[in-house]
C-alpha cells in the first residue's frame, strides 16, 4: 500500500530527490573533472541522468495512487522497480566510467545500458497493464454480484417486517436460498433477475398492506424463478 503524501511529506521527498542528483554530479565531476572525457563517458553520464528522470516522474505519478502497481512476474510495486534500475544503472555506469582512458568502441557502452533500460521499461509497462486488469475484473466481478447482494438485503428486509410466522418462515427460506445462490450473475439471465426482483418488489408491497396470501404467492414466484436462475446460472459456466 501507498497513501497520498501530505504537503510535508513531498516537500522532503523532493528535497531527498534533488540533493541525491547534486551530490551525484557534484561527487562525479570533483573526482573526474570535465575535461578529457570518451564518448562512453558521456553516454554512461546520460543514462544516469535518464534513470533519475524516469525514478522523478514515477514518484510524481504514484503520488495520486493509493496501492503501487506490482509485475506479473516478481510482484515488486514499480517505486522498487525504479530503485533497483537506478542503482544498476549507476553501477553499469560507474563501470563505463572507470574505462575513460581506454579505448572502446562507442556503441558497446550504449548497448549494455540501453538494454537494461528497456529490462526496466518492460517491467515498468507490465506492472502498469497487470494493475489495469486486475482493477477491470473486479469491477465486472463487483457488477455481477450486485443482484444476489441486494436481492439478500431486500427479502431479509421483508422478513424482519411480516408479522405472519409462515410468511416470515418463507420468506426467511427464500434469503437462505439467495445466500447460497451463485454470486455471480450473467447478462443472459438479466430478464430472469430482473423478474425475481419484480416479485420480490410485489411481495414488499404486500406485505406492507397485511396482504399476507399474495405476499407469500410473490415469495414462492421468486423461488421458483431463484432456482431456474441459479441451474442456467450453472449451465453457462
Amino acid at each position: 500500500m501507498m497513501n497520498k503524501m501530505t504537503g510535508p511529506a513531498k516537500a522532503i521527498a523532493a528535497i531527498i530527490y534533488f540533493l541525491g542528483l547534486a551530490m551525484y554530479n557534484v561527487c562525479l565531476f570533483v573526482i573526474a573533472g570535465f575535461e578529457d572525457h570518451n564518448t562512453p563517458f558521456w553516454t554512461g553520464y546520460g543514462f544516469m541522468m535518464g534513470a533519475f528522470v524516469l525514478l522523478g516522474i514515477t514518484v510524481l505519478f504514484l503520488r495520486t495512487r493509493f496501492v503501487q502497481p506490482r509485475d506479473w512476474l516478481f510482484g515488486y510495486p514499480v517505486l522498487k522497480h525504479s530503485i533497483i534500475y537506478l542503482v544498476v544503472e549507476f553501477v553499469l555506469s560507474s563501470l563505463f566510467m572507470c574505462l575513460d582512458n581506454v579505448d572502446m568502441i562507442w556503441w558497446i557502452p550504449f548497448l549494455v545500458q540501453f538494454v537494461a533500460l528497456v529490462i526496466h521499461l518492460f517491467f515498468l509497462l507490465s506492472c502498469f497493464f497487470v494493475q489495469e486488469n486486475i482493477v477491470g475484473v473486479q469491477q465486472q466481478v463487483k457488477k455481477a454480484t450486485v443482484f444476489t447482494g441486494f436481492l439478500q438485503a431486500n427479502v431479509e428486509t421483508i422478513a424482519a417486517k411480516v408479522q405472519d410466522p409462515e410468511a416470515k418462515k418463507a420468506f426467511l427460506k427464500l434469503a437462505e436460498q439467495v445466500r447460497f445462490s451463485d454470486p455471480v450473475s450473467n447478462p443472459k439471465l438479466a430478464e430472469l433477475e430482473q423478474q425475481i426482483n419484480g416479485h420480490v418488489t410485489n411481495a414488499d408491497y404486500y406485505v406492507m398492506n397485511n396482504d399476507i396470501e399474495n405476499a407469500l404467492k410473490s415469495c414462492e414466484s421468486a423461488r421458483i424463478l431463484l432456482e431456474e436462475r441459479n441451474k442456467k446460472t450453472k449451465a453457462l459456466k
